[in-house]
């Protein structure tokens, strides 16, 4: 799909940063274009602190040192990322790993270079505050209730077909309920919580920040918390590759050298993270997000994902093994992807040489 500037809604042109992150991102320790060895442009499905390692491998100049100039893209939705990636528009991609293996299903094979973190932070559930208070406070109870008019229960998601979706889907699934749910694309941060508010939805997949804002309004409750181990581990059996960075095949192979460099930056970022206090990430994410988020959430939601970050960007078998049957399976059409033909480890590997484990 090709992408013009109007459908981006960018001031920045085709490969330039998205207004909402302006010109604020590349400001700060950024390789001036004239001294980068490579150039590209890394997209994600929207802006959101969950995707802060690319931003902090761009911000405290790893990239720089790589000689690589980085321009991140918010590509509006997940589909335009992949669409953005597959035509080769752009070079990178961080998002759900389901977006490289649909590359890799429409014969356009793509590879996973290494995980950011090792859940979905983006899958949290959230129950209705008046439905909470009458002690309906999981989903099984939840695919018992009834709307007024005898209709079953609204389910809010992003999209249909989405992360949030396939996710929530395949734990309801394994529940016996998933049908029980009329599952409707809620959209954005504000129609999904003032669909909440107003009873339009009865449940909702939460991000951290939405999570957050519905219990403090008291719209409504976290019932399924991906911040509890023992919650998601029951749920989805252990670690998975969520969110990734990949690339298509054929940039593996015009470029090994450009793709190494990202690599190298976006493993130093979650290095940087691993060891740094909130106060310290804060420091360098809250102009990223100025306007955007207030201090306390994103103070709050760097805590929430600190657990959640990949310590050292592996990709591991078993950890691949967790998310197949959430991604293969009836609800998403998708044709199953070996390990070996979804991960390239060899670029982590390397960057994991050189900079340490």
């Amino acid at each position: 799909m090709k992408m013009n500037r109007r459908q981006f809604g960018f001031g920045a042109g085709a490969l330039g940063l998205s207004s909402a992150l302006g010109g604020k991102l590349l400001g700060v320790g950024a390789a001036r274009a004239a001294d980068a060895k490579f150039q590209a442009a890394s997209g994600m499905p929207v802006k959101s602190i969950s995707y802060v390692a690319q931003e902090v491998a761009v911000a405290k100049g790893f990239l720089a040192e790589e000689r690589m100039e980085l321009e991140i893209i918010n590509a509006g939705g997940g589909s335009n990322l992949r669409d953005l990636v597959g035509s080769g528009q752009i070079a990178f991609g961080v998002a759900d790993s389901a977006h490289p293996l649909l590359l890799t299903n429409r014969n356009r094979p793509a590879k996973i270079l290494l995980s950011l973190d090792s859940r979905s932070p983006l899958v949290s559930i959230v129950i209705r505050q008046e439905l909470y208070d009458q002690g309906i406070d999981s989903i099984q109870k939840l695919a018992a209730w009834r709307r007024k008019d005898g209709s079953q229960p609204n389910f809010g998601v992003t999209s249909l077909g989405g992360g949030q979706h396939v996710y929530i889907s395949y734990l309801a699934e394994k529940q016996g309920v998933a049908d029980q749910f009329t599952w409707l694309a809620g959209g954005g941060e504000s129609t999904i919580l003032g669909g909440l508010s107003t009873g339009q939805f009865d449940a909702i997949a939460a991000m951290p920040n939405l999570s957050f804002m519905a219990t403090e309004r008291k719209w409504g409750q976290v019932v399924f918390n991906v911040g509890d181990d023992k919650q998601w581990n029951a749920a989805f059996g252990g670690p998975v590759p969520s969110t990734v960075a990949f690339c298509l095949q054929q940039t593996i192979d015009a470029k090994p050298e450009m793709v190494q460099a990202y690599v190298n930056g976006l493993y130093r970022a979650l290095r940087w993270l691993d060891k740094s206090s909130v106060d310290e990430i804060y420091e360098v994410v809250a102009p990223l997000y100025a306007g955007d988020f207030d201090e306390e959430t994103i103070r709050r939601e760097i805590e929430f994902l600190e657990p959640i970050h990949s310590k050292d960007g592996s990709v591991k078998e078993d950890q691949f093994a967790n998310l197949a049957p959430v991604l293969f399976r009836e609800m998403t059409a998708m044709k199953e992807v070996s390990y070996q033909d979804a991960v390239d480890t060899s670029f982590l590997d390397k960057a994991q040489k050189e900079y340490g484990e």
